[in-house]
């Protein structure tokens, strides 16, 4: 048995992006920053958070998490989440989409 799942969120919702960050040597670490960007549809900045950012919040060691209220002018559409976290010169980054509808 197999299953995909896509999620839509609405404006006005509360999306919680988790990421969870792990050195060389597959160990969980905490990096020295981090920046998140969300993007909209259209491609704009919604915003740039980093870590003290209202939202912003440690789980347990190596793992973090944002919440992000699509705002209520918010437009349907792929959404994106970019994060990335550097550790002395060691940058890395991943991205996510997310569905916004109206």
């Amino acid at each position: 048995m197999s299953m995909s799942m896509k999620i839509t969120w609405l404006i006005d919702d509360t999306i919680r992006v988790q990421a969870t960050c792990y050195d060389f040597d597959a160990a969980l670490f905490d990096p020295d920053s981090h920046q998140i960007i969300v993007t909209n549809p259209a491609g704009s900045a919604m915003g740039t958070y980093t870590q003290g950012s209202t939202g912003f919040g440690t789980v347990g060691t190596g793992t973090f998490r944002y919440d992000y209220v699509i705002p209520s002018d918010g437009v349907a559409g792929i959404w994106k989440v970019s994060w990335k976290a550097l550790s002395g010169t060691y940058p890395a980054r991943e991205i996510a989409n997310f569905m916004v509808a109206k």
